[in-house]
C-alpha cells in the first residue's frame, strides 16, 4: 500500500513540475496577455488535459512558424 502512495506522490510532483514549466513558457512566449491568461487557466484547472493540449497546440517559440507569403500582383 505504501509503495502505491509513493508512486502517486511522485506522479503528482512530476505533474506539478511540468505544469510550472508550461506556465513559465507561456509567460515567456511574448503573446498577448489574454492568450497567456487563457493558457495558464487551462493548464491549472485541467492539469493533465491542459498540459497535453498546450503541448500539442500551445504557443510556439517566435520564428518557429514559417512566414506567410502574400501573392504578388
Amino acid at each position: 500500500m505504501a509503495n502505491n502512495s509513493l508512486w502517486s506522490l511522485l506522479l503528482l510532483i512530476l505533474l506539478v513540475v511540468a505544469d510550472v514549466i508550461a506556465v513559465n513558457k507561456v509567460c515567456r512566449s511574448g503573446r498577448s496577455t489574454l492568450v497567456m491568461v487563457l493558457w495558464t487557466v487551462l493548464i491549472f484547472f485541467f492539469p493533465v488535459g491542459g498540459l497535453l493540449i498546450w503541448f500539442l497546440a500551445g504557443p510556439r517559440e517566435h520564428g518557429a512558424t514559417p512566414p506567410v507569403q502574400t501573392p504578388v500582383g
